[in-house]
């Protein structure tokens, strides 16, 4: 089951206690009755490696650099196994040296009535039961 994280904005995202807590003390004069409900996607480094803008980012530079004189240059590793090449070498690298990612997209994300998070939600998201004031 994908992890849900709750927004009152759909820009910012929080746990549901911490979203209910948000709610009970600095809203507390306010009327809430949507919230946005999203699912926690993470990333990895995989995400942001591209073989083939690791090619065009060299040759750009090399023609900032020298002009007509780089004519197809690095032409011969513009294949998809090349591409596929470079990344796994990146990737082992990265994967190797540096932890990936703590941060995540928000997919999926919809507005739902504050009164369909049950105490039900509340339990699946927490493991423990709730006392939920609206």
């Amino acid at each position: 089951m994908k992890e849900l994280l709750y927004s009152l904005n759909e820009d910012e995202f929080y746990e549901l206690d911490e979203l209910l807590d948000l709610i009970k003390y600095d809203y507390q004069d306010e009327i809430i009755t949507n919230i946005y409900v999203g699912e926690k996607n993470p990333v990895f480094h995989s995400n942001f490696v591209c073989g083939s803008s690791i090619i065009e980012d060299i040759t750009n530079r090399a023609y900032e650099n020298f002009d007509d004189l780089t004519d197809n240059y690095c032409g011969e590793l513009e294949t998809k196994e090349h591409y596929k090449n470079i990344e796994k070498v990146i990737l082992e690298y990265l994967n190797e040296n540096i932890s990936q990612p703590n941060f995540y997209e928000i997919l999926n994300v919809r507005k739902v009535p504050l009164s369909e998070v049950t105490k039900e939600q509340i339990w699946q998201q927490n493991q423990h039961p709730t006392q939920v004031w609206f």
